[in-house]
Protein backbone atom coordinates (compact mmCIF):
# COMPACT_ATOMS: atom_id res chain seq x y z
CA UNK A 1 0.00 0.00 0.00
CA UNK A 2 1.33 3.39 -0.84
CA UNK A 3 1.60 6.32 1.51
CA UNK A 4 -1.34 8.19 -0.07
CA UNK A 5 -3.79 5.32 0.52
CA UNK A 6 -2.63 4.90 4.11
CA UNK A 7 -3.15 8.62 4.72
CA UNK A 8 -6.70 8.42 3.28
CA UNK A 9 -7.51 5.45 5.54
CA UNK A 10 -6.06 7.28 8.54
CA UNK A 11 -8.07 10.43 7.73
CA UNK A 12 -11.28 8.40 7.35
CA UNK A 13 -10.71 6.62 10.69
CA UNK A 14 -10.12 9.96 12.41
CA UNK A 15 -13.33 11.32 10.87
CA UNK A 16 -15.26 8.23 12.07
CA UNK A 17 -13.83 8.68 15.58
CA UNK A 18 -14.98 12.31 15.70
CA UNK A 19 -18.43 11.46 14.32
CA UNK A 20 -18.78 8.80 17.05
CA UNK A 21 -17.54 11.13 19.81
CA UNK A 22 -19.70 14.09 18.78
CA UNK A 23 -22.75 11.84 18.27
CA UNK A 24 -22.27 10.33 21.74
CA UNK A 25 -21.99 13.75 23.42
CA UNK A 26 -24.89 15.32 21.50
CA UNK A 27 -27.00 12.26 22.34
CA UNK A 28 -26.24 12.73 26.04
CA UNK A 29 -27.16 16.42 25.85
CA UNK A 30 -30.43 15.66 24.04
CA UNK A 31 -31.35 12.91 26.54
CA UNK A 32 -30.71 15.33 29.41
CA UNK A 33 -32.78 18.09 27.77
CA UNK A 34 -35.65 15.69 27.06
CA UNK A 35 -35.63 14.68 30.73
CA UNK A 36 -35.72 18.33 31.82
CA UNK A 37 -38.50 19.29 29.40
CA UNK A 38 -40.79 16.27 29.67
CA UNK A 39 -40.05 14.80 33.13
CA UNK A 40 -39.24 18.16 34.78
CA UNK A 41 -36.20 16.57 36.37
CA UNK A 42 -32.48 16.64 35.74
CA UNK A 43 -31.19 13.17 34.91
CA UNK A 44 -27.93 12.20 33.32
CA UNK A 45 -28.62 9.01 31.41
CA UNK A 46 -25.19 7.71 30.67
CA UNK A 47 -24.55 4.44 28.92
CA UNK A 48 -21.73 1.98 29.46
CA UNK A 49 -19.03 4.67 29.36
CA UNK A 50 -18.36 7.15 32.15
CA UNK A 51 -18.67 10.79 31.19
CA UNK A 52 -21.10 12.68 28.98
CA UNK A 53 -21.26 9.93 26.36
CA UNK A 54 -24.06 7.66 25.21
CA UNK A 55 -22.43 5.23 22.76
CA UNK A 56 -25.67 4.15 21.08
CA UNK A 57 -25.97 7.68 19.65
CA UNK A 58 -22.34 7.58 18.54
CA UNK A 59 -22.92 4.29 16.73
CA UNK A 60 -26.05 5.78 15.18
CA UNK A 61 -24.12 8.83 14.01
CA UNK A 62 -21.45 6.65 12.39
CA UNK A 63 -24.08 4.48 10.67
CA UNK A 64 -25.89 7.63 9.52
CA UNK A 65 -22.59 8.92 8.12
CA UNK A 66 -22.03 5.70 6.15
CA UNK A 67 -25.56 4.91 5.01
CA UNK A 68 -28.12 7.71 5.23
CA UNK A 69 -25.85 10.55 4.14
CA UNK A 70 -25.65 8.91 0.71
CA UNK A 71 -29.46 8.94 0.24
CA UNK A 72 -30.77 12.02 -1.58
CA UNK A 73 -34.58 11.67 -1.46
CA UNK A 74 -36.06 13.24 1.70
CA UNK A 75 -38.71 10.53 2.13
CA UNK A 76 -36.11 7.79 1.80
CA UNK A 77 -33.89 9.59 4.32
CA UNK A 78 -36.76 9.60 6.84
CA UNK A 79 -37.61 5.92 6.37
CA UNK A 80 -33.95 4.87 6.29
CA UNK A 81 -33.22 6.86 9.47
CA UNK A 82 -36.22 5.34 11.24
CA UNK A 83 -35.32 1.75 10.31
CA UNK A 84 -31.60 2.24 10.96
CA UNK A 85 -32.22 3.93 14.32
CA UNK A 86 -34.54 1.15 15.48
CA UNK A 87 -32.14 -1.56 14.33
CA UNK A 88 -29.18 0.08 16.06
CA UNK A 89 -31.14 0.55 19.28
CA UNK A 90 -32.28 -3.09 19.20
CA UNK A 91 -28.80 -4.42 18.45
CA UNK A 92 -27.13 -2.27 21.14
CA UNK A 93 -29.68 -3.37 23.73
CA UNK A 94 -29.23 -7.03 22.79
CA UNK A 95 -25.42 -6.74 22.77
CA UNK A 96 -25.36 -5.00 26.16
CA UNK A 97 -27.58 -7.61 27.77
CA UNK A 98 -25.68 -10.50 26.17
CA UNK A 99 -22.19 -9.23 27.01
CA UNK A 100 -22.69 -7.35 30.27
CA UNK A 101 -25.94 -8.75 31.66
CA UNK A 102 -27.38 -5.24 32.05
CA UNK A 103 -30.37 -3.43 30.59
CA UNK A 104 -30.27 0.35 30.09
CA UNK A 105 -33.79 0.77 28.70
CA UNK A 106 -36.98 -1.25 28.52
CA UNK A 107 -39.92 -0.35 26.30
CA UNK A 108 -41.97 -3.45 27.17
CA UNK A 109 -44.90 -1.37 28.42
CA UNK A 110 -45.07 0.72 25.23
CA UNK A 111 -47.25 0.17 22.19
CA UNK A 112 -45.51 -1.40 19.16
CA UNK A 113 -42.32 -2.37 21.00
CA UNK A 114 -40.00 -5.08 19.71
CA UNK A 115 -38.93 -7.24 22.62
CA UNK A 116 -38.82 -4.19 24.87
CA UNK A 117 -35.60 -3.18 23.11
CA UNK A 118 -37.04 -0.57 20.74
CA UNK A 119 -40.39 1.04 20.07
CA UNK A 120 -42.00 2.72 17.10
CA UNK A 121 -42.39 5.88 19.19
CA UNK A 122 -38.64 6.19 19.65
Amino acid sequence: MNKEKLQKIKDELIKIFWVFLIGSIVGCIVETLVGIIFDHSFKIRQGLIYGPFIPVYGIGAVMYYFIVSKVKDVKKVFVCSMVLGGAIEYFCSYFQELCFGTVSWDYSNMFLNIGGRTSLLF
